[in-house]
């Protein structure tokens, strides 16, 4: 879907986004990465919002990063102080 980079799939990722399952949010966050249309980064800057879980924002700090956008970088260094070694290993490997 996001390589067809249709900007009324925003919406769609906003949905997925809100999913119960971890892994349809991870999903949206790359998509929206790959997609790299105007209105990623406020997407992602909700996704690096999200308390749901540390490992989503991690991810969407990254995805921020790699469309160029520096907002990311906090998010990452505040993970590297985290409780989980998974979040710190990941947040430390985005760096």
């Amino acid at each position: 879907m996001a390589a067809f980079s249709d900007p009324a799939d925003i919406t769609l990722f906003q949905t997925a986004l809100q999913d119960q399952d971890v892994g349809i949010r991870f999903a949206a966050v790359e998509a929206v990465q790959r997609w790299g249309r105007e209105g990623s980064t406020e997407f992602l800057r909700q996704a690096m919002a999200d308390p749901w879980s540390p490992l989503l924002r991690v991810f969407a700090a990254q995805a921020t990063l790699s469309l160029g956008n520096e907002e990311g970088l906090p998010v990452l260094f505040t993970a590297l102080d985290d409780r989980s070694w998974m979040v710190r290993a990941l947040a430390a490997r985005y760096l």
